[in-house]
């Protein structure tokens, strides 16, 4: 077992803290969070409400439906956007696209189509499955496709068909794009309209790609861009009528590659520019109006239309509303009721956001609630508060909770660290008392499945050993005593170090069961020297080791050893200066200590 500390420094965990609040402006999923694959999440207790979702999903995929509906319902901030993240997470690791329409996004009733087509657009503009936008998966789809059915050798991958496009002139691109216009056109029978196809394709060219999005999104551009493109102005004679069918062409053609999910959120403030339109009796609308459209076009797949909202909103002005069109929106299914977090589950959550964020950091906290705890977080769950709420209270008191007693001595230890560059290589006994003080820092722990029991300084027999031996590490490996005698011989002169190889390999002797020469690699032992026999000899007919003494692993110890000659100058507690260097494994990850230690 390695010596280690599973829990993280305080001090660690307080400057992660510090930097970052991963609460703060959290407490409600905006619609940019719909869309982050980084977002913690926690699946419990509704599982059970994503499978049936993904079940319908799975239904569409496998064209045994054209249209599916689901309904949500859960109060205010108790997590619905979140269960919409979640939804549109599992479709990604499956197949398919995702549409987000935030209901708030319909201010007026005038223009209801071209804002809806706007949402859809915008939806598009997010990255899919391929980590890229999901036009231009939807181009490279349509690309594929065409090119496939032409037995065209022209095969690449979306990221290969940005890349190709991205090194091209315009003249060039717009070659490119017309050929596989023609292509897309021609291998697909129910695509109504050219140019919207020409559109999706120039999303693949990325400096077109803002303005290829805008034409799609029904919104006009400038002549300069129109030409560059091909593509014609829209009529402005009535764009409410275009943009439902740029809509309903566009669903067709998406559909005929790949499963859609539709998924309509924040029905809950209702008006928009006239007090008798609500935005609840405009998505019902929508979702009529797209169901019956959709299930004429005769797409390869189909589509979930997935409404999320309170359950007063539907009681209370969807159900009234829809009485004749309930089915357009539940789909004649059960309706799926969230799941209120308990005290339980809402610890649970808040876990999960905080293992997301120390991990990220590799930090690991002394609880999975750190620096909250669960008392604190049942007591909010008591007083009823929802998610949204109890992840603001966490997002307004996410701050350490006690200053590490540490800190200090890791201050000092860094300023003595950082005196340490002059250290003089040539002085065995200050370094070897380095190495000495530090491995005794790790009595009681395990390094190398050795189990240390201390450092022995008084080498016995005297006599015999001249100082030669410096220290002796004791320890039991395997239920074997262990004793390594480590001498420090930094001089060039080859009669001391021939004296100092001669004890090391005398285990007899000085009872030891392995010895170690601690000396820079650079300061070589000559063949022609006596001493260099006597190394061959202890490493290898008596399994002893040359241990490379560095600046750079050198310098920590040495910094430990004056950092505890001189604490009360430093006004450090002495006793804290193992539990630091242990905590730090400045000991345990040194390279000098851990080659003595094998």
């Amino acid at each position: 077992m390695e010596a280690e500390t599973d829990i993280s420094p305080v001090r660690d965990l307080n400057a992660a803290i510090e930097c970052c609040n991963p609460f703060a402006g959290r407490s409600s999923v905006t619609d940019a969070e719909i869309w982050r694959d980084s977002f913690a999440d926690f699946i419990a207790p509704n599982d059970r409400a994503t499978d049936i979702i993904m079940q319908a999903i799975d239904r569409v995929n496998s064209e045994i439906s054209l249209v599916e509906s689901g309904l949500v319902l859960a109060p205010r901030g108790m997590g619905k956007s979140h269960f919409l993240r979640r939804i549109r997470q599992c479709i990604y690791d499956r197949h398919g696209f995702f549409i987000y329409i935030n209901a708030q996004q319909f201010t007026d009733s005038n223009l209801i189509r071209q804002q809806f087509l706007y949402a859809i657009a915008q939806s598009f503009r997010h990255r899919g499955s391929q980590r890229v936008m999901q036009w231009q998966q939807l181009a490279a789809l349509l690309v594929h496709r065409a090119l496939e059915s032409s037995n065209s050798s022209d095969r690449f991958t979306v990221r290969e068909w940005i890349k190709k496009f991205k090194n091209n002139s315009l003249t060039k691109n717009r070659t490119w794009v017309d050929r596989l216009t023609d292509a897309i056109f021609k291998a697909n029978s129910n695509v109504e309209d050219p140019d919207l196809i020409r559109a999706i394709v120039w999303t693949l060219v990325s400096d077109r790609a803002p303005y290829a999005i805008k034409w799609l999104a029904g919104k006009p551009l400038s002549s300069v861009h129109l030409e560059e493109m091909s593509l014609p102005p829209h009529r402005s004679d009535n764009r409410e009528s275009l943009a439902w069918e740029m809509m309903l062409q566009l669903l067709a053609t998406v559909t005929d590659l790949a499963p859609v999910t539709m998924a309509f959120d924040r029905l809950e403030i209702d008006t928009i520019n006239e007090p008798v339109i609500k935005k609840e009796q405009v998505i019902a609308s929508l979702i009529k109006y797209v169901t019956d459209n959709l299930k004429s076009t005769g797409s390869r797949y189909g589509t979930l239309l997935l409404t999320a909202t309170t359950p007063e909103t539907w009681q209370e002005k969807l159900a009234p509303f829809t009485k004749n069109l309930s089915y357009y929106i539940t789909g004649n299914r059960p309706i799926l009721e969230l799941k209120p977090r308990d005290r339980d589950t809402v610890a649970d959550i808040i876990s999960t956001w905080l293992r997301s964020h120390y991990s990220h950091r590799q930090l690991t906290p002394p609880t999975p609630l750190y620096p909250f705890d669960r008392s604190q977080l049942q007591a909010l769950a008591r007083e009823e508060l929802n998610l949204q709420e109890i992840i603001q209270w966490c997002a307004d008191n996410f701050k350490p909770v006690e200053r590490d007693p540490l800190e200090p001595i890791a201050r000092t230890f860094d300023s003595i660290l950082t005196q340490t560059l002059e250290i003089d290589l040539e002085n065995n006994q200050q370094l070897a008392a380095a190495i000495a003080f530090s491995i005794s820092l790790l009595s009681g722990q395990t390094v190398n499945n050795i189990a240390i029991d201390g450092v022995c300084e008084t080498i016995l027999p005297k006599t015999a050993n001249h100082g030669y031996i410096q220290f002796i590490v004791e320890g039991t490996q395997d239920d074997r005593s262990v004793r390594i005698g480590v001498a420090v011989v930094q001089e060039m002169h080859f009669a001391k170090v021939s004296a100092a190889l001669k004890r090391l390999s005398d285990y007899e002797t000085f009872s030891l069961t392995r010895g170690c020469l601690v000396r820079s690699a650079y300061r070589h032992i000559r063949p022609t020297w006596q001493g260099y026999d006597r190394l061959q000899h202890l490493t290898k007919d008596r399994h002893g080791a040359w241990i490379n003494l560095t600046l750079e692993a050198i310098a920590p110890l040495v910094a430990l050893k004056l950092l505890s000659d001189r604490h009360q100058d430093y006004n450090v507690d002495a006793d804290s200066i193992a539990t630091f260097a242990i905590q730090n494994r400045i000991v345990a990850d040194n390279a000098i200590v851990r080659d003595i230690l094998k």
